[in-house]
């Protein structure tokens, strides 16, 4: 079987706390099935769960896990989209979020895991992750094996309807935006924004 005649596979993307973990819990409950495990569980800074897939992290060194996710749903962080093999074909949904949103989420996250914080100047990170983005997003444009879609989360939460018919566009009937929506909880984000507007230099 040809690249071409494969059924693709979906890929959600972004960088971590960027809404890639609710995206996947949409696509889930809109008829969409994922490829994760248990191996993390629910805690509090993912409530629902993270939805990983834990041979992912190993993509660099190893790809034979890939074709299980043939026809699912699979979350890979945007630092690993380079490793994607080149046989198979790509939906990916590629989050979107501000960037100092994502720095205080991250930081949070850190700090209710115990974990050292990262003591960076959070200028410094920002300019890293705008540079990153930019070589991953021109990268991804450029392979014929790969579609993408970008989805804002803020916009995600707040006009679901919108974007959850944009996703249905791009992925097809398969996807039911009305089943979709029932898993997106604005209490979440919300509580997100607080911590950033508290937040000094983000």
């Amino acid at each position: 079987m040809s690249t071409r005649d494969r059924q693709p596979i979906i890929v959600v993307s972004g960088l971590p706390r960027s809404g890639t973990s609710l995206m996947m819990q949409i696509l889930q409950a809109g008829g969409i099935p994922v490829l994760s495990d248990s191996h993390r569980p629910a805690d509090i800074n993912n409530p629902r769960g993270y939805f990983e897939y834990q041979q992912v992290k190993r993509i660099r060194q190893n790809q034979t896990w890939v074709k299980k996710a043939i026809g699912k749903a699979v979350k890979i962080v945007s630092p690993l989209l380079p490793y994607l093999p080149s046989e198979y074909n790509y939906l990916i949904i590629f989050m979107r979020r501000p960037l100092a949103e994502i720095i205080a989420s991250q930081e949070r996250m850190l700090k209710t895991l115990a974990r050292p914080q990262s003591k960076a100047n959070p200028s410094k990170i920002k300019l890293a992750f705008q540079q990153h983005l930019q070589k991953i997003e021109k990268l991804i444009s450029q392979k014929g094996n790969i579609k993408t879609i970008y989805i804002s989360y803020p916009l995600l939460i707040r006009q679901p309807k919108l974007q959850l018919r944009k996703i249905r566009s791009f992925l097809g009937p398969s996807f039911s935006p009305l089943r979709g929506r029932q898993v997106i909880d604005p209490h979440l984000y919300r509580q997100t924004r607080a911590k950033v507007k508290a937040a000094p230099g983000l």
